[in-house]
């Protein structure tokens, strides 16, 4: 075989195997997500996007889906402008590259939408996210999980934007059709209940909300783990319910335990850790990248 085509098999061989790895790494990394381990996610992709990028170029669909982690990470790791700003980016690479009712585009505008509702912007949220709701509905069926995932991250950003008869409509109809498509030890499903629980509470049904939060907790304890930044969530959100019914000790206690878990894991200037020491609940909400 002539030296250059020996080396251009060996040059190809060479791509092929780091191809390989970043996208073990991709995979590593969703699955550090999932874990709960947001910041050694956000540093492993720090290193395998950019190669990624190189090696396919930017609107690759595989590097535009990676790039939708990157930017859970960051928002997740509370970095929220450069969540948003690396969203919106994406989310417009991805609609010229594949159009606005491309799988991809709901899930790059959901991953958006999650970043501008914790940064505050829940009016541009909704509306990618009740893009991206109605484009896995269209392709997958109202009832798949990707699509009931996506109508949890909607009643999320429903509540944000004070629109509680709304979010209690859709999150009652999520969790019955969660409940039937999932098993019951499915974390996503925690997620539905936990929305459940805060749409309780701003229907001043304090006393039910108490006691089904209690119950995620546990569930999320013995599911996740206790150390789960999710369970940390449960259990702040538990507490504050607790404080709410009169159970001032206990649930301040509880209170205290996890908002100083969530400050060693993220640090004192973290959003949810703001939140768990204002005594506010926080929200479970679902990346629906991946799950298609």
């Amino acid at each position: 075989m002539p030296q250059l085509e020996v080396a251009r098999h060996a040059g190809a061989a060479a791509e092929d195997g780091t191809y390989a790895l970043v996208l073990a790494q991709e995979a590593q990394a969703r699955d550090l997500y999932l874990l709960g381990r947001y910041a050694d996610a956000l540093e492993l992709l720090d290193s395998s996007l950019p190669v990624q990028r190189s090696l396919l170029g930017a609107e690759h669909l595989t590097v535009l889906r990676a790039t939708c982690i990157h930017i859970a990470c960051l928002r997740k790791t509370g970095r929220l402008d450069a969540a948003v700003s690396e969203g919106a980016a994406n989310y417009r690479l991805v609609t010229r590259r594949f159009g606005t009712d491309h799988v991809l585009a709901a899930e790059a505008g959901m991953t958006c939408a999650n970043a501008m509702r914790a940064a505050g912007d829940a009016t541009q949220a909704y509306a990618l996210a009740a893009q991206g709701h109605a484009t896995f509905r269209a392709v997958f069926g109202e009832r798949h999980p990707v699509t009931l995932c996506a109508a949890v991250n909607l009643g999320v950003i429903l509540r944000a934007r004070n629109f509680d008869r709304e979010a209690r409509e859709l999150g009652a109809a999520t969790l019955q059709a969660m409940g039937e498509a999932l098993p019951p030890t499915h974390p996503y499903l925690l997620s539905a209940r936990s929305a459940q629980a805060i749409n309780l509470v701003r229907s001043h049904r304090l006393e039910q909300a108490q006691v089904l939060s209690e119950a995620i907790l546990e569930d999320s304890r013995r599911l996740r783990g206790p150390g789960h930044p999710y369970t940390l969530y449960c259990a702040v959100n538990a507490s504050v319910d607790l404080i709410e019914v009169g159970e001032e000790a206990r649930g301040r206690a509880l209170l205290d335990e996890a908002a100083a878990a969530l400050e060693a894991m993220f640090g004192p200037d973290h959003p949810e850790v703001d939140a768990a020491r204002g005594q506010r609940r926080i929200e479970c909400d679902i990346e629906t990248v991946g799950l298609t």
